[in-house]
């Protein structure tokens, strides 16, 4: 039980560090947007971003959040 409770909150940080770099990838694809000539289309493209970042805010807070309940389990039990 300790053993899998370990190895699932390395995991979760793993995630969780993933996030960052995947990030800043995403986030250089947005500043080329704006170097498209079509309004229509950076709109699009711009809408299609910002979901990605909510999808990255909502991982990160998801393997943040498990990280911390599985070291907190295995200091209490």
């Amino acid at each position: 039980m300790i053993t899998l409770s370990l190895i699932s909150s390395s995991n979760y940080s793993i995630v969780t560090g993933g996030v960052q770099p995947a990030f800043s990838i995403i986030f250089s694809k947005v500043i080329n947007v704006f170097a498209l000539c079509s309004i229509e289309e950076q709109k699009e493209k711009i809408f299609l971003y910002s979901m990605i970042f909510i999808g990255f805010g909502v991982v990160s807070f998801l393997s943040n959040f498990l990280m911390v309940f599985k070291i907190s389990f295995f200091f209490f039990y």
